[in-house]
């Protein structure tokens, strides 16, 4: 490998490869060093001398992680000349220690400038300029994650999905834990309309961070518009236990319960919306027909009159109670509740319908009688 392809630790002078972030010695931060910006260190076949025995020590714990090896080895006792060890100990041969590189500052990455602009551009809702400036740092700097990374926001922000994934693959390429970069791919997948490809992202999320609430959501959202309610149950759980107070969380898990046949669990997580959120008609609507398809009619009902109890102006919930009164042998009624609907709303897309359903449902029982 060539010096212009290593990232030199400015802290330990260690010869890292271009594409770690953190030094392999001591753990310095290298994102900031561009590859070949300082010279080299001395390599690891050819030690400093005069180097304390904690520094051999951990040049060798070092080479033990990346290669496996096992070392034996004694401490120097203080004051002996590392060039005279004992039985027990190394021999070092002795060099000069290196001059402390200076640390590269951010400026001095290539692409760093058009990289600033194009974020700041991106902060401030310009995205053609962020996209064009981005572009840019990203041709400047290939192998940097954070462009790439900052780029596929500005194209996502643009509409440019498929591009977004692109730019969101390269930065996971480059760095596969960035949860930042894999939420912004999966979220670019699934707005670009490739929501299999995104729940599988999603799902990448979750098995390094299982609490992370982006991919939470992703999963549950995903899987309900693919209709794999089970799927979306297992998130919708985990987000409920996370967010008790969030009843819209709390209304999508008695949804899921209910389409994957727990239907008492489902009416359990409706009422505990309804009784923090009492206005709720829509929770009202799906915790009646819970109950309904349970076989208990007449609890199902008087969830619906309990609502227009508070709220008699509410057309949905009339409208509700009208289909519940149909299904449950109570034309009569029914038509009722359709024509109250229909008052309450006439410029509804159903308005009309239910009205020559009303008028349908009363010339049967003018037949029947």
């Amino acid at each position: 490998m060539r010096p212009s392809d290593l990232r030199v630790c400015p802290q330990c002078g260690t010869q890292n490869k271009s594409k770690w972030e953190f030094c392999v010695r001591c753990g310095e931060s290298l994102q900031d060093v561009a590859p070949g910006a300082a010279r080299a260190r001395p390599s690891d076949s050819e030690p400093e001398q005069g180097s304390s025995p904690i520094l051999w020590k951990g040049l060798l714990a070092s080479l033990v992680v990346l290669g496996g090896l096992i070392f034996a080895w004694t401490r120097f006792p203080h004051g002996l000349d590392p060039q005279a060890p004992g039985p027990s100990s190394f021999t070092f041969a002795r060099t000069q220690p290196p001059t402390p590189p200076t640390p590269q500052s951010n400026s001095a990455l290539p692409g760093a400038e058009e990289f600033r602009e194009g974020k700041d551009a991106l902060d401030m809702g310009n995205v053609p300029r962020a996209i064009e400036r981005l572009a840019q740092a990203v041709a400047l700097g290939p192998d940097n994650a954070l462009y790439h990374s900052v780029y596929g926001q500005a194209l996502a922000a643009g509409q440019r999905f498929d591009d977004a994934v692109v730019e969101f693959e390269s930065s996971v390429r480059l760095e596969p834990a960035n949860l930042t970069s894999l939420a912004g791919w999966a979220q670019a997948l699934e707005r670009g309309g490739k929501l299999d490809e995104s729940l599988v992202v999603y799902q990448r999320i979750l098995a390094v961070s299982p609490s992370d609430g982006v991919a939470l959501r992703g999963v549950a959202r995903v899987a309900k518009q693919n209709g794999h309610f089970d799927v979306a149950l297992a998130s919708l759980k985990r987000l409920a236990e996370m967010q008790p107070d969030d009843l819209v969380i709390q209304q999508d898990l008695a949804f899921a319960l209910s389409r994957t046949g727990d239907l008492p669990g489902a009416v359990a997580a409706y009422r505990g919306v309804l009784a923090k959120y009492p206005d709720a008609d829509v929770t009202r609507g799906l915790l009646a027909e819970a109950l309904f398809q349970q076989g208990q009619n007449d609890a199902a009902l008087a969830v619906f009159r309990q609502g227009l109890a508070t709220k008699p102006t509410s057309p949905l919930l009339h409208r509700g109670l009208a289909s519940l009164l149909e299904r449950s042998g109570r034309p009569g009624e029914a038509v009722a509740e359709y024509r109250e609907y229909v008052r309450l709303a006439p410029n509804a897309p159903d308005a009309k319908d239910l009205a020559d359903r009303a008028a349908q449902l009363e010339k049967n029982l003018a037949a029947a009688s």
